[in-house]
Order: structure tokens, then sequence, then C-alpha cells
């Protein structure tokens, strides 16, 4: 279950010629799709995490790959899979869970582990969206407060985080999971999201490291998201941007 179960990345026995080795490790909701990494790369072969539920259509299976690197760049991977089964929460105690582990893991300054949290807390809205169309009305109404806070962790969150390719291809998975819901977000909220957004786009160019096919996807999605928000559709009071 997500915040439940500790689970382990563990690449052993790799060997080659040009070291050292660095590996990158990241998972996929489901069999194929776009990858989310755990955490950036690193020389520790092992690495501890939390994971999000995996979705009905493909029995809550996750796909688990580890990218092994060699000095040179070239690498191999490895995958398995595993069963991670929805947590049994509504949705105020998702707000608590999330939020206190969110808050824990910024006071400790592990912000993979925040982002780890939020990818998590995320896939649990989207995977509770399903019943009566009450329940999906007391969903919209209690999830637009906990988007806002997992906002606010992953503005905190960039604060402390090293700018590099797989950290931002993580950010903006956090991204597209917070705003993927436009009628779930608060006007404030998705102003904030395309803000955090551009400062992170301008950032990965600044420092010169570009954006991963990945990226680009999750960036795609969240800003088309967004174009059915508040802020653009005039809803809620707000004033259409433009």
């Amino acid at each position: 279950y997500p915040f439940e179960t500790d689970f382990t990345y563990l690449a052993e026995s790799w060997v080659d010629a040009d070291l050292p080795l660095t590996y990158k490790f990241v998972y996929v909701v489901g069999y194929a799709g776009d990858e989310t990494p755990v955490a950036d790369a690193q020389t520790s072969a092992s690495f501890d995490c939390i994971l999000p539920q995996g979705t009905e259509a493909d029995n809550y299976t996750l796909t688990g790959t580890t990218y092994v690197y060699d000095t040179y760049s070239a690498y191999s991977t490895a995958s398995d899979t595993v069963r991670v089964l929805p947590a049994k929460l509504n949705t105020e105690q998702l707000a608590n869970v999330s939020e206190a582990l969110s808050k824990e893991a910024l006071e400790t300054k592990d912000p993979e582990a925040c982002m780890q949290v939020l990818g998590a807390t995320h896939k649990s809205l989207s995977g509770g969206r399903r019943g009566s169309d009450g329940r999906r009305r007391l969903l919209e109404s209690t999830s637009s407060a906990l988007r806002t806070s997992m906002m606010r962790s992953l503005e905190a969150t960039y604060a402390l985080s090293d700018i590099t390719q797989a950290n931002v291809d993580s950010m903006l998975s956090t991204v597209d999971g917070i705003v993927n819901a436009p009628n779930d977000l608060s006007a404030a909220t998705a102003v904030d999201s395309m803000v955090f957004v551009n400062k992170l786009l301008r950032k990965s160019v600044d420092e010169g490291i570009g954006i991963s096919e990945v990226g680009t996807a999750y960036a795609g999605k969240s800003l088309s998201y967004l174009l059915y928000s508040a802020i653009f559709n005039g809803s809620h009071g707000v004033t259409p941007l433009g």
C-alpha cells in the first residue's frame, strides 16, 4: 500500500570496465508509459522509497526499472513489476497523511522523499474518483485544498532540489498529478502551477540540462489541463487570461 509499505530498488552484481557506475530508479504505472524517477541518479545500488498505487485496469501493477550507467553514460536496464493496492484512506485521511509525511521530508531536507509522497498522493486522488455522483462531488470539493497544499509542498521541494533532468521529470510529473482535475483546482493554485512550470523550464534552460522526452510529455499534459481551469474559462469569478 502507498505510505504504509517501504519499497526497495536493488541492483546488485552489475559489472563494467568503465567505472564508476551510477543508478537511476524509475517506475511506470502499469506496464508502459511515462516514467517517473524516484530519485536522482546515484552511486548507491539500492534505494528505499514510497511508491504510488497502480490502476485497477492493470491489476494495480507498477513496473520498476533500473538504469545502470557507466562513466561514459552508456547504460543497461533491468525491470520488474510489483502490485501496489490503493490505500484505505478517505480524502481527509489522505490529506492528513500526505501533509504530515511531506512536512517530515521537508524538515529533514529530503526533497526526493517529498516528491515520492506527493506522487503517491496524487495517484491516490485520481484512483479515488470512481463511485456515485455524490461521492465524486464530495471528492471534488475536498481535494481542492489538498491540491493547494501539494503545490505548496512542491514549491518547497524545488527550493531544496538540485536541478537535474531526473528531478525536473519528477517535479513535472507531480504538477501533472496536481492539475489533472481542473475542476478541483482553485484559481490561485492553477496560477501557481502555471508559474511553477514556467520557472522550472526556465531554470532547466539556464542550467543547460534541457528537458527529456518524459519531461516534455508531463509539461504538455500539465499545460493542457490548465487550459480547462478557472484561469482560462472565466468561471469562479476569475477573469480569463489574455
